[in-house]
């Protein structure tokens, strides 16, 4: 559990970190979502040294994902935000444990992305961009929300899936002046 804790929060620290590195030149990321095509068998996903996953959609999702990415220009960078990163912490601490999957009440002009499974700060953007399974890709479309301007992430262990990061953006810098989760 210890070693789980420390993965989590160096990842805390790396998230937003690869955020605006995908967020500054997405054209260029798209070459991570490229990388990953030779690992799909129609819909199992066989990454090196890690568990076959079953996806819905397979390698179709990714070649949607990498054709928005290279039509994506430049967004602003995110500033890391403390009350995002404490909201997002709150909600990893809150379900975590339960292993439950939802998404926190969020004020507007905040939104929030979350990733179930994936311990490195690259395989969780990429997972969120990817968003197999979501009809509507909302995920990979608050990634990619140019208005969103601030950001705090938090991971941490997840009774089902092992580990969990939550994603909280902002517009402005001051996005919650209660947190939700006080309420």
């Amino acid at each position: 559990m210890f070693a789980c804790l420390m993965l989590a929060f160096m990842i805390d620290q790396q998230l937003i970190e690869e955020l605006n590195r995908m967020r500054s030149n997405p054209a260029r990321y798209a070459t991570h979502l490229e990388e990953r095509l030779k690992y799909y068998q129609k819909k199992i996903l066989r990454l090196p040294n890690q568990v076959a996953l079953q996806t819905k959609e397979g390698d179709r999702a990714v070649k949607e994902a990498i054709r928005v990415l290279r039509a994506t220009q430049s967004l602003p960078q995110l500033k890391e935000q403390s009350d995002l990163a404490a909201a997002a912490r709150d909600h990893v601490r809150e379900i975590g444990p339960k292993g439950l999957i939802r998404h926190a009440r969020i004020p507007p002009g905040v939104g929030e992305v979350m990733s179930f499974g994936p311990e490195r700060s690259r395989d969780v953007v990429i997972e969120l961009l990817v968003d197999d399974g979501v009809p509507n890709r909302g995920h990979r479309k608050l990634l990619l929300d140019s208005r969103f301007r601030y950001a705090g992430a938090a991971c941490g262990p997840h009774k089902t899936y092992r580990t969990m990061c939550v994603i909280d953006l902002s517009i402005g810098p001051d996005p919650m002046p209660a947190s939700p989760r006080q309420q």
